[in-house]
């Protein structure tokens, strides 16, 4: 169960820094 939910926390941290690197990309392009 911890490693569960360190690794949902880990899926989640990665899905939100992937968001905002397209995001910055989107804006530089």
């Amino acid at each position: 169960m911890f490693c569960l939910s360190i690794f949902f926390l880990f899926s989640f941290f990665f899905f939100v820094s992937v968001l905002v690197f397209g995001f910055c990309l989107g804006l530089l392009s």
